[in-house]
């Protein structure tokens, strides 16, 4: 996630959640998630727009609305990560050799060198250094 902001949910429920690795092939497992009611995101919001959690939930103006995905709704949905200490600092190193800044799930902590994986609404990248402080991803393509 680039330029991460946070946010809060009021009246938000505590959620312990699964979320496929990949939507056509459960068998390669699940990220796990605890979440309450603050959240890092990319978008910005817009006043009295339905807004969806991609797996989790509904909010409007900041406040809950649902769980449940219905698309009479018109939810926009919204990649997000819950606020939490074990987030990864990453940087993607782009074609151009610009640097993008942004925070990963702490599950990309325990992928090789070398391993090209997905990163949501962004593109796939190339595992290059793993840093003290930080993962460095080469871009690959979207």
């Amino acid at each position: 996630m680039l330029n991460p902001e946070k946010i809060k949910i009021e009246k938000a429920p505590k959620l312990n959640i699964k979320i496929e690795l990949h939507p056509d092939a459960p068998k390669k497992g699940f990220r796990k998630f605890n979440t309450h009611d603050e959240f890092y995101i990319e978008d910005k919001l817009e006043k009295n727009t339905m807004y969806r959690l991609m797996h989790l939930f509904n909010f409007e103006n900041s406040k809950f609305h649902s769980i449940d995905h219905k698309k009479e709704l018109n939810a926009k949905l919204i990649h997000w990560l819950p606020v939490s200490k074990d987030l990864v600092n990453v940087e993607v190193i782009m074609p151009d050799n610009s640097i993008l800044i942004g925070t990963g799930e702490p599950s990309i902590r325990y992928i090789n060198l070398g391993d090209i994986v997905q990163f949501i609404r962004f593109g796939f990248c190339k595992l290059g250094k793993k840093e003290k402080d930080k993962l460095v991803f080469y871009y690959s393509h979207r």
